[in-house]
């Protein structure tokens, strides 16, 4: 304890020396000056938000889901700014994880849509259009076991085939 008390001084020094280098950040709402200016979608909230560049110009797009299943992007218009393009779809309940991946090796990203009730969206990118790829990748009835309440996803090659594996995750008991 002598030692440690010897060392006070010092270490009172060493603090009050850094107290003028911690700054709080201070952060600016910048949607407006971005062109994302909806706010509310009646009275949901949003629920996933994932950025890729999904049109290949080269500029991140954003992309966010909200609690009622409505899926917008924004398309980065490369001078500071964002332009709402509406998706074809809309989910059937809320949206709790948005993915953007090149599941087909095509170079292009597509979109995985994770929903709260256990049931995914795939849709493949060609080009500018999407094809929705969910029921032929047998999950357009939901998961085989029970997995509502969704939280999360994940894709990696678990296994070393050289393909993508997908990994999702709840906040309930496990089944």
């Amino acid at each position: 304890m002598v030692l440690f008390c010897r060392h006070i001084p010092v270490l009172c020094v060493l603090i009050a020396l850094q107290v003028g280098a911690i700054q709080a950040q201070v952060f600016q709402n910048a949607a407006p000056e971005l062109g994302i200016t909806q706010t509310n979608w009646n009275g949901t909230y949003g629920a996933a938000v994932s950025t890729a560049d999904w049109n290949n110009d080269g500029w991140p797009d954003l992309t966010l889901g909200s609690s009622n299943g409505l899926l917008r992007t924004w398309v980065n218009d490369q001078n500071g700014g964002f332009d709402l393009v509406t998706l074809p779809w809309q989910m059937a309940s809320e949206v709790k994880a948005i993915v953007w991946l090149d599941l087909d090796n095509d170079g292009d990203d597509d979109l995985f849509v994770q929903e709260a009730n256990g049931k995914c969206g795939l849709f493949k990118n060609e080009g500018l259009a999407f094809t929705d790829m969910t029921n032929a990748f047998g999950m357009g009835s939901g998961l085989p076991q029970d997995f509502t309440e969704a939280a999360g996803v994940s894709f990696g090659d678990m296994d070393n085939d050289g393909d993508l594996d997908l990994h999702l995750c709840r906040y309930l008991e496990f089944p």
